[in-house]
């Protein structure tokens, strides 16, 4: 039997588990729906405005309506509060003794080895702010904690129960559908996760995390799709918004050509394009760069080894995301403004182009940005300080020692755009096209014609929206 989890009420992810268990069905296998929603009670979906409209039980419902109109069989847990208090009193043990943020990242649980990782991956994506550490914010990471121990007690109870032949689950990352996963290997059961796909049209579905850096490279190099050149061009003039198949939403608000006015021709500039922080800080420690552990630490490294070359300078292009960041996040980027009066900073609104800085670097140097990717097709030397999703395909120069990283700032490559290409085609087409759910954005769409967020009462908010516009306009 195939159990698929539902435990975190995000679209299109929840019409993607919907997608998995009909296509199974469709196909002849046993099937269950497990929905954990209802059960978790303020994990990952939900946010203060559902105090006043409870959106992720609204689609769970839809969700839940939608399955067993096609016949596939669904179980809903409910509150369980003596497995709240056990999991609450095993929190309290694990995190007795629990000091420093080193130590809680190390927390495990039975089968749930990496717990700590995925209690903090919650909590750092609910606020978006890569700054949360346990010895400032122990109150808060505890409680996602908790909720990751509950969703792995009641889901290796249900598999018990149950005796699925394989379990699916959303992403794998997120406090409680890594502990369906971890739940999974404790049972000895094979597992699978979903996410999106190249497009909206698409969704991955596969048996390892989205994020596993090695294995998503081992499916770039075998992809054996026509046209391999072509699609990876449509890739990186996609980005730079030269082709209108694809729009790049992180150069929208940016002037073409537009540069930085201090961004003196007296000098070769090293120009380092950032990533986001939150989304990186949480994945686990096999993404961790060896030498390089954090953006910043590495950052301050590639700032000592400029200052060793003469003639060198570094400028800095906060990625625009940022903008949408915590104000932790904000305030960290702007100190480090403050703190290196030397270094030429470009924020996360302004609008000078990406490429228009691209194309005047002397290297382009990131800590994992898809733009390290981009720069050596666009033929500029690219040094990559971090893990990434193209560090094994000989793209990119790697230092593992400052010194290493002064002798290419010295000596800058350009790699072959091979590896680049292979990455910008799998990119461009990787996933598997829906067939009971048709998107009309990322977050927007229908399954078996019907809106998940559909409702009574939603309707009517909505109605009063536009009520209110015509009104004030």
């Amino acid at each position: 039997m195939l159990m698929v989890f539902s435990s975190i009420a995000w679209r299109p992810h929840v019409e993607t588990g919907v997608e998995v268990a009909l296509r199974a069905r469709e196909n002849g296998e046993d099937v269950c729906y497990v929905d954990l929603t209802k059960f978790l009670r303020g994990d990952e979906s939900y946010y203060p405005i559902h105090k006043l409209i409870d959106v992720p039980f609204i689609r769970s419902n839809n969700a839940l309506r939608i399955l067993r109109s096609q016949c596939v069989r669904s179980l809903v847990e409910g509150v369980d509060p003596s497995l709240e208090k056990r999991a609450g009193m095993i929190a309290k043990d694990i995190l007795k003794t629990i000091k420093t943020h080193e130590q809680f990242l190390s927390i495990g649980y039975e089968g749930f080895h990496d717990l700590g990782w995925a209690a903090l991956s919650s909590a750092v994506s609910y606020k978006k702010d890569s700054t949360i550490r346990y010895e400032t914010d122990s109150r808060y990471i505890t409680g996602w904690v908790e909720i990751a121990i509950r969703a792995y007690l009641k889901a290796k109870d249900i598999m018990s129960r149950e005796s699925p032949s394989e379990v699916v689950a959303y992403n794998g990352r997120f406090a409680t559908t890594r502990a369906v996963i971890r739940a999974a290997d404790y049972m000895g059961l094979r597992w699978k996760v979903y996410e999106v796909g190249a497009s909206v049209r698409k969704y991955r579905f596969h048996d390892y995390l989205p994020h596993d850096r090695d294995r998503v490279q081992e499916d770039v190099k075998k992809y054996s799709g026509r046209g391999a050149d072509v699609w990876g061009e449509e890739f990186f003039l996609a980005r730079r918004g030269l082709s209108r198949s694809k729009e790049n939403v992180f150069i929208k608000k940016q002037e073409k050509g537009v540069l930085p006015e201090d961004l003196s021709s007296d000098y070769k500039w090293v120009v380092y394009f950032s990533s986001s922080d939150d989304e990186m800080v949480a994945i686990g420690g096999d993404a961790q760069h060896p030498v390089f552990y954090d953006q910043e630490f590495a950052l301050k490294c590639l700032k000592k080894a400029i200052s060793e070359i003469d003639g060198l300078r570094l400028c800095v292009r906060v990625h625009p995301h940022v903008s949408k960041k915590s104000k932790n996040d904000r305030r960290k980027w702007a100190s480090l403004a403050e703190q290196w009066p030397d270094v030429l900073f470009v924020g996360p609104n302004e609008e000078v182009d990406t490429y228009a800085l691209l194309e005047e670097a002397h290297v382009v140097a990131s800590f994992g940005s898809t733009v390290g990717v981009e720069a050596t097709y666009w033929g500029k030397p690219s040094l990559l300080l971090g893990r990434s999703f193209y560090d094994r395909l000989g793209v990119c120069g790697q230092p593992q020692s400052l010194s290493e990283m002064v002798g290419f700032l010295l000596n800058p490559e350009v790699f072959d755009r091979k590896g680049a290409l292979l990455y910008g085609a799998y990119m461009t087409t990787f996933g598997i096209d829906y067939k009971f759910y048709e998107a009309e954005s990322y977050g927007k769409g229908k399954i078996l014609g019907k809106d998940i967020d559909d409702s009574f009462l939603l309707r009517g908010v909505k109605a009063l929206k536009r009520s209110v516009a015509c009104i004030g306009g």
